[in-house]
């Protein structure tokens, strides 16, 4: 009986001093992560009130003295996934927590040292508290990780879907260009194509801004690109880097209808390159062999 006395105590006390140190721990994670949560356009701090409500939560499932029912975890999964939707970052997410627990635990160390019987209940709450941390980390792994597969397939689809239109050209020239625009995508802008096979993909990193087509007998990637010989020269330094077999690299070309045309001389390429045993082809310097080898 002494023992929920004394743990009541002491998070009763915490709940009267959230006013005092929730900002100070608000104002250390945006010391930290300067970008997380950032106050919106009408003033509200979508920090505060996640700090405010996480911690209500926290005190009332120590002083339950049990962990969050199946619905409760539910309703925090999904709280987590609409943030990776957004583009909240996993790793900013855990080290705010992180921080937000540290300075619950601070607080709590300090309410019991000036409680009477406040030491006797401090070991429990701590484990409970940081049995709680686990609990909510691995929750916002979790939903990050599946959120981001759900975005990486929604992705995939539409880059399939694009070339699907692409193929159709220019009767689906609305719909291909919404696709684009989906895709982050300039329809007027200019792209460069590249294609090679499954097993030739190195761990090395794509050129940035990659968007890739696995199609039944190549893989076709591509990127926006500008016009200069500095940026073709960076993407064929990163496409060898990147793979470890044939690559055919199709030319520079302006629209959607230029990235359809890029990315035919790009498999055109490729087969010469695999023709000729070479690392890499450029449509722009073989284009009479892949002309040839079409015949």
């Amino acid at each position: 009986m002494g023992d929920a006395h004394n743990r009541s105590r002491l998070l009763s006390e915490l709940v009267r001093r959230e006013d005092d140190f929730l900002p100070r721990v608000v104002a250390r994670i945006r010391k930290v992560l300067p970008h997380y949560l950032a106050v919106e356009a009408d003033g509200v701090d979508r920090l505060d009130l996640y700090c405010r409500r996480n911690l209500a939560d926290t005190l009332r499932w120590l002083g339950q003295r049990e962990m969050p029912g199946d619905d409760e975890l539910d309703q925090r999964r999904a709280d987590y996934a609409r943030g990776a939707r957004s583009g909240v970052a996993v790793t900013d997410v855990l080290r705010a927590l992180r921080i937000g627990f540290q300075g619950l635990w601070l607080e709590l160390a300090e309410v019991a040292a000036s409680t009477p019987g406040g030491s006797a209940a401090l070991p429990a709450l701590t484990e409970g508290l940081w049995d709680l941390h686990d609990l909510v980390a691995t929750l916002a792994t979790d939903a990050h990780t599946r959120a981001s597969q759900d975005l990486d397939l929604t992705r995939q689809r539409e880059v399939l879907d694009l070339w699907s239109l692409l193929g159709r050209l220019p009767v689906s020239q609305p719909a291909a260009a919404a696709v684009a625009r989906r895709l982050g995508l300039n329809p007027e802008g200019t792209f460069r194509a590249w294609a090679h096979r499954y097993a030739t993909l190195r761990q090395a990193p794509a050129p940035l801004g990659t968007l890739t087509a696995h199609l039944r007998d190549a893989v076709v990637s591509f990127v926006p690109v500008e016009t200069g010989a500095g940026d073709a020269a960076r993407l064929l330094a990163e496409l060898v880097r990147a793979h470890s077999g044939a690559v055919g690299l199709g030319l520079a070309r302006h629209g959607l209808a230029g990235l359809a045309q890029s990315a035919i001389d790009a498999r055109r390429a490729l087969a010469v390159a695999e023709h000729r045993g070479l690392e890499l082809a450029d449509f722009g310097e073989h284009w009479l062999a892949a002309l040839a080898l079409d015949d």
